[in-house]
């Protein structure tokens, strides 16, 4: 190894932030002193700086429905013969599943979507095996070693894409954890083609929130970039990172996972589960918008249309930010959300409103013939009269006639006069006086029913608000109990957040 290979690591470590500026340090005196080996073993980790591809630390497996167990490992040479001797289907779709940190292709959850695949239809489906590179505990160092992992993938797809001949191969690649990262190095790699999809099953944080978009995943990556994020401010991404983002239960904690021995780890994992489930689900996983995971976790984000589908099914055309939920164990699918219509609740209440207002003027009109108290007036003579506001129609509608006489004979004094003088044509002066009395004792009498009734159908309306009053106390209630869930998820964001920094801590 050359001294200008040596001091080309040192700079490219030393721009990984959160890196201490020794272990950079460290690996450059070791690279000096490797003479032309193009690997690094630092303890238990391995580097790699050499630009070489294929290699042996990446190795591709390819499975198929005429081998679905047993995999088969293809080389991307320059010469095709290996490619073209195995299983392999030109005229079918590829699925290249990548596995992340710590971990291998026979990761059980990832060897589920291989399984869920070719249980579904015919699908080359390959795996992308880099174990040497990703070993635990050596984070940096393998955060450091994608680039060559993305190159590598690059050139195989470039070589399926020559295979294939004249028609474009359709590809989609599925990364879990760290593995969605190489997928973001490997479209980089192939510019300017644009790999049809990218599927990031959460993506990993730790030394990628603040890196620019060729080094993470991003919707520059693909036509079509879907993520699915379960353990977000922990080992994934809580930012956006697709042109659509499916924040599972809110993202951060899953159903289910609290009684697990290892719950970050738990949460983690369950996107690749999630995922598995949704390439044969008959009934779906489906969510619904949110403007931001902190408006979720402020609890400022109610379920309302449009829902969309997540997973193997997800409409290309979907874009935004959806929150879905899942039940706490397999099957995890809850199934198309059941979320009324607006407008309809709205026109319903408002009807509802009405019609029980109108039963509510009705019932105190009839309680008010049932309850008018006896009054009286004056006859023509001067004499008091007991009117029973209870007698039947008949009674109360002569009545309301002998007053609708008294009120006209008040209104024209010639027909006061006429009645009058057929009766008695020595008083008219005196009965024209007394008939004037007697028209100012029922205006009065008039405005003070009219004023009684007034007074009881306003009581009516008060009584007909008092389940309103009880409903709004179970309102109060249940924003009681909201406003604790709140707090608890508050409480509990600040608790994350803390162990985010202390993780971050740990690299700075």
């Amino acid at each position: 190894m050359t001294i200008v290979n040596a001091v080309n690591v040192c700079f490219q470590l030393m721009n990984l932030r959160y890196l201490r500026l020794t272990l950079a340090v460290f690996i450059c005196l070791i690279c000096t002193h490797q003479g032309s080996s193009t690997v690094v073993p630092i303890g238990s980790c391995v580097l790699i700086y050499s630009e070489l591809c294929p290699r042996s630390e990446i190795q591709f497996f390819l499975f198929t429905r005429n081998n679905p167990n047993n995999s088969e490992l293809v080389y991307f040479s320059d010469v095709f013969d290996n490619v073209t001797s195995s299983s392999f289907n030109s005229s079918l779709p590829n699925k290249i599943i990548i596995h992340g940190y710590n971990a291998d292709m026979n990761l059980d959850i990832l060897q589920n979507i291989k399984t869920a695949y070719l249980q579904k239809g015919d699908y080359n489906v390959w795996f992308v095996n880099w174990p040497d590179l990703c070993r635990g505990p050596c984070y940096p160092v393998c955060v450091y070693n994608l680039d060559q992992v993305g190159k590598c993938v690059a050139q195989m797809i470039a070589r399926l894409r020559k295979v294939v001949g004249n028609t474009e191969p359709d590809v989609h690649l599925i990364g879990f954890s760290l593995g969605a990262h190489v997928a973001a190095y490997t479209s980089k790699y192939l510019r300017p083609y644009k790999l049809p999809r990218i599927t990031g099953l959460d993506p990993a944080m730790p030394l990628f929130s603040s890196r620019d978009r060729d080094h993470r995943l991003d919707i520059q990556d693909a036509k079509f970039v879907d993520v699915i994020h379960t353990s977000a401010f922990v080992q994934g991404q809580f930012a956006r990172s697709g042109h659509v983002d499916f924040y599972m239960n809110g993202g951060i904690e899953q159903p289910g996972c609290w009684n697990s021995s290892n719950m970050f780890d738990c949460n983690h994992r369950r996107a690749a589960k999630y995922f598995a489930e949704t390439i044969n689900s008959a009934e779906g996983f489906w969510g619904w918008p949110c403007t931001g995971i902190f408006q979720y976790l402020l609890d400022m984000c109610p379920m309302k249309q449009p829902i969309k589908l997540m997973g193997e099914m997800c409409e290309e055309s979907s874009r935004g930010f959806y929150i879905v939920p899942t039940k706490a164990s397999t099957p995890f699918a809850k199934g198309p959300l059941k979320i009324p219509d607006k407008s309809k609740i709205n026109s319903a209440s408002k009807a509802n409103a009405a019609s029980s207002r109108e039963n509510a003027i009705t019932k105190s009109s009839a309680q008010d013939k049932k309850n008018k108290p006896v009054k009286t007036n004056l006859t023509r003579t001067g004499k008091a009269k007991k009117l029973d506001t209870t007698d039947t129609p008949k009674k109360t509608s002569s009545t309301s006639s002998s007053t609708e006489n008294e009120i006209r004979s008040t209104s024209s004094q010639e027909t006061t006069s006429s009645s009058e003088a057929s009766t008695t044509s020595n008083e008219i002066t005196t009965e024209q006086t007394e008939t004037t009395t007697v028209t100012d004792s029922l205006v009065t009498e008039t405005e003070t029913e009219s004023t009684d009734s007034v007074f009881e159908i306003d009581e009516t309306e008060i009584n007909f608000s008092e389940p309103d009053s009880k409903i709004e106390k179970n309102d109060s209630k249940t924003q009681q109990r909201d406003t604790t869930a709140t707090e608890k998820t508050k409480d509990r964001f600040i608790l994350i957040i803390s162990i985010v920094y202390s993780i971050d801590y740990r690299y700075n």
